[in-house]
């Protein structure tokens, strides 16, 4: 079983080891056999991605948690549709752990909260661009647009809204949490909405969009414009380059969903 695998494996920085062993061509082979048996073992078992989601709040390296990552999109990937085999309520679970990990990765370690100072100081290895590189932050977009595109709005009909409502959340790092909600904006517009997305799967795109169209689409689309308006003054009064960003990123959304809004 999974359980026996991992008692095996010791304490948890055994796990990272094995992950990083198994990613890793150039280590010995011997070890890097056993270490891909048992990372192949995490992949497949029907409690994998309990273990992985487990996984996604220790503060283990990068690659690590893009593995963790990649194994919880396989479980919603179209094809293995297993996502969808779950229980309601372990649905709930699933959506309930990626959405706090979406914030902690952008969470802003600080000592001047009483309140918040158990979830920051979980937060304080993951707090900046350089602990969340760009594959991390790409792989993480593209699982919150699966769980989209699996539960809008039937299971999940605030998605939209809980985006919105990161976008304002002002305990996370300004530029980590903007840059945030662009990818899971175009991971939504690649895996779910755009019209290469729906060839693929053509009810799937249809109630995405009309849901979205008749529930949150001018609140989304109005924060675009507010973003476009205000980056591209800041931009052009003070040479703000992380501004210029912003508003080049809220054009491509624009851009990207006016063609079926």
């Amino acid at each position: 079983s999974l359980s026996s695998r991992v008692q095996g494996l010791g304490n948890m920085d055994d796990f990272e080891t094995a992950v990083l062993l198994a990613l890793s061509p150039q280590s010995d082979a011997g070890m890097r056999s056993k270490a891909i048996e048992f990372t192949e073992s995490v992949r497949t078992s029907p409690d994998g991605w309990r273990f992985c989601i487990a996984k996604l709040t220790q503060s283990y390296r990068a690659e690590v948690r893009f593995w963790c990552l990649g194994v919880l999109v396989e479980w919603l990937a179209p094809k293995a549709a297993r996502y969808t085999d779950l229980a309601p309520n372990d649905r709930a679970m699933f959506r309930h752990h990626v959405s706090q990990f979406l914030v902690r990765v952008c969470e802003v370690p600080t000592s001047t909260s009483a309140s918040s100072a158990g979830a920051v100081s979980s937060a304080s290895n993951m707090s900046s661009s350089a602990a969340v590189p760009s594959y991390v932050r790409n792989k993480l977009a593209q699982l919150v647009a699966f769980l989209v595109a699996a539960d809008f709005p039937h299971e999940w009909p605030s998605a939209f809204a809980d985006l919105q409502q990161f976008l304002n959340y002002m305990q996370c790092d300004t530029a980590l949490r903007i840059d945030m909600y662009f990818r899971v904006i175009r991971a939504v517009d690649d895996e779910v909405t755009s019209i290469r997305a729906g060839q693929r799967d053509k009810q799937r795109i249809m109630r995405v969009r009309d849901a979205l169209r008749v529930s949150n689409i001018n609140e989304v689309t109005s924060s675009w414009a507010a973003f476009l308006s205000e980056s591209s003054s800041r931009a052009l009064a003070q040479g703000d380059t992380a501004a210029a960003r912003y508003a080049s990123w809220a054009l491509d959304a624009a851009k990207r969903f006016v063609e079926w809004v």
